[in-house]
C-alpha cells in the first residue's frame, strides 16, 4: 500500500505486460527517476509480465501480474469482468493517487478501475496512430476520456491525429515529448564516425517497422558496396523471416536478436535505418544521433517534427524502393563533411528539447493534484 508515504505520490502504471519496447523504456525512466521527484511507482500487468520486467525488479519497482486476456471481445466478458474486479480490489488495497494506462486494453480497464475507486488522477497515454480502431472502440475511448483527467501524447502529431479521430477537445491532451537516452554523450564510442562500416536496423520485428523490407536494402547495399557490414538487433513474430530473407548475406550480417542495452552497438554503426510506416516519436533514431550515428527514416508527420530540424536528407517517403533507400544511404556515409555538422547539430538540439529529465518532470507535474 502506499498509505503512510505522505511525501509520496502513489502512482500505479497498468499495463498488458511489460515487453521491450518504447512504452516500457519510458514507463522505465519514470521510475528511475521517481524518488527525487517524490512520487512511489508500481507496476500491474494485466496479461503476463513480459520480458522487459528484469530491469524494473532492479529498481524494487513491485510488480503485480493477473492472468487476463488481451481482448474485450463479448466472448471474453466474463473473464474480462473478473479482471476488472481484481484490479479494483487491487487499486483499493494501494490507494494510489495516480493510475496511468497504456495501450487499448489496460487503459479501458484501468480507467474504470480507477473510476470506480475514486482515484484523483486518472491518466491514459496514446503513443501511436491507433489507425485500427473502429467504430465502437472508439466510442468506448471518447467515452473514457470524458472523465480521464489527461490524455498524454508523445508528438504533436498524434495529438492532432486521437483528437480528431475519437472528437475530443484538444484541451483534454497534454504533449510530453519523449525523452531521448542521453547515456551515448558520457560514454564515448570507441570508433570515431569514419572507421565505422555497420549499418544498423535496431526495432521490434513487426509489421510496421518493415524488417523485411530492410532486408531488402541491405542486399541491395551488399551489391552496391561489397565491404559494408550490417546488424540486426531486437525480436518479434518477423524475425524468422527476416533471418530467411538475409541468408545470402553470410559473414556480412549479425543478428543480435533482444538486447537490454542498444547504445554500445549504435556507437559501433555508422547508419541506423527506419522504413516504418508508421511511429510516434521514434526513440532509437535519437538515441543513435546521439551516438554519432547518423539516421535514415521515412518520412513521417511525427519524425519530421522531431528530427525535421537536421535536413530533408534524413528522409524518404515509405513508398520508396529498397534501391532508392541503398543510394541515399551510401550519399550519406559518403559526404561525411555533411555527416559531421548533421551530428553536431543533432547532439545540442536532442538534449535540450528532448532530455529524460524534461520528460520526467513533465509527468511529475501531472501526478500533482
Amino acid at each position: 500500500s502506499f498509505e503512510g508515504r505522505e511525501s509520496m505520490t502513489g502512482v500505479l502504471y497498468v499495463v498488458h505486460s511489460l515487453p521491450s519496447g518504447g512504452i516500457e523504456r519510458l514507463l522505465l525512466s519514470l521510475c528511475a527517476h521517481a524518488k527525487e521527484l517524490s512520487f512511489s511507482p508500481s507496476i500491474c500487468c494485466l496479461v503476463e509480465e513480459g520480458q522487459g520486467a528484469k530491469p524494473f525488479k532492479e529498481l524494487g519497482v513491485p510488480i503485480k501480474v493477473f492472468n487476463g486476456k488481451s481482448s474485450l471481445a463479448p466472448w471474453h466478458a466474463p473473464r474480462n469482468l473478473y479482471l476488472l474486479y481484481q484490479l479494483v480490489n487491487h487499486i483499493k488495497k494501494l490507494q494510489p493517487k495516480v493510475v496511468q494506462g497504456e495501450m487499448f486494453f489496460a487503459g479501458t480497464l484501468s480507467r474504470i478501475a480507477a473510476k470506480l475507486c475514486h482515484v484523483p488522477i486518472i491518466l491514459h497515454g496514446y503513443h501511436n496512430f491507433y489507425t485500427w480502431k473502429g467504430p465502437l472502440v472508439r466510442w468506448v475511448d471518447s467515452l473514457l476520456a470524458s472523465y480521464t483527467t489527461k490524455l498524454i501524447t508523445p508528438t504533436q502529431a498524434v495529438l492532432d491525429f486521437t483528437a480528431q479521430q475519437l472528437h475530443i477537445p484538444k484541451e483534454k491532451f497534454q504533449l510530453i515529448p519523449n525523452g531521448i537516452e542521453g547515456e551515448a554523450l558520457r560514454s564515448p564510442s570507441p570508433l570515431s564516425p569514419k572507421d565505422r562500416n555497420k549499418i544498423t536496423f535496431c526495432s521490434r520485428f513487426v509489421e510496421q517497422k518493415r524488417p523485411l523490407f530492410v532486408a531488402k536494402i541491405f542486399q541491395e547495399l551488399a551489391k552496391l558496396r561489397p565491404k559494408l557490414h550490417f546488424r540486426a538487433i531486437g525480436d518479434g513474430p518477423l524475425l524468422p523471416q527476416f533471418k530467411a530473407a538475409t541468408q545470402s548475406l553470410q559473414d556480412k550480417l549479425e543478428i543480435l536478436g533482444r538486447v537490454d542495452n542498444a547504445l554500445p552497438y549504435m556507437r559501433e554503426s555508422s547508419l541506423l535505418l527506419l522504413p516504418s510506416t508508421r511511429e510516434g516519436f521514434g526513440l532509437v533514431p535519437g538515441e543513435a544521433l546521439l551516438s554519432n550515428c547518423l539516421v535514415l527514416l521515412s518520412s513521417l508527420p511525427p519524425l519530421r517534427e522531431v528530427y525535421g530540424f537536421l535536413g530533408d536528407e534524413l528522409f524518404l517517403p515509405p513508398e520508396a524502393t529498397a534501391t532508392q533507400w541503398a543510394h541515399r544511404a551510401l550519399e550519406l556515409l559518403d559526404n561525411k563533411a555533411a555527416g559531421e555538422k548533421i551530428l553536431a547539430k543533432a547532439q545540442g538540439k536532442l538534449q535540450a528539447y528532448y532530455s529524460v529529465e524534461k520528460m520526467v518532470k513533465s509527468y511529475a507535474k501531472l501526478y500533482k493534484p
